[in-house]
């Protein structure tokens, strides 16, 4: 996450690039900057960003959802909160009883169908693959 912090010196850096044009310098204290406020490995460098197809979901309800897999089992998904989504405009925030986020519940572009789920990856030099971002193209 950047925080403020980050985002003002991101800010200065951005100017010193325009004026100077010595991005490789640029680079190099933002990379430093990014050890010091979240405490990375020494050996990440630039990671290498891609685009792959995770697989496809089927829709029968007209919705999709997004949360935690742990959530429904048992009581943890309760049988009305899928009572509740019924006349679903959009989407839907779902919370539990502690008012804690449990998951989101949206309409599936045009309703029901198989749709394609893709995932922007980073890949690390020595922590592996990280899903950066999931995409689903609805419409």
């Amino acid at each position: 996450m950047v925080g403020p912090a980050l985002a003002h010196n991101i800010a200065l850096d951005t100017k010193s690039v325009s004026i100077l044009g010595k991005q490789k310098k640029w680079w190099g204290s933002m990379i430093k900057k990014l050890h010091e406020i979240n405490d990375l490995p020494k050996h990440i460098k630039k990671p290498k960003t891609y685009w792959m197809q995770l697989g496809f979901v089927g829709v029968d309800s007209g919705m999709l959802m997004i949360g935690d897999p742990c959530y429904l089992e048992g009581d943890k998904w309760a049988s009305n909160d899928y009572d509740n989504l019924i006349g679903l405009e959009l989407f839907r925030q779902i919370k539990n009883e502690n008012n804690a986020f449990k998951a989101v519940v949206f309409e599936s572009g045009l309703g029901d169908g198989v749709y394609q789920v893709t995932a922007k990856v980073k890949e690390y030099a020595k922590l592996g693959r990280r899903i950066k971002e999931v995409r689903i193209k609805l419409i």
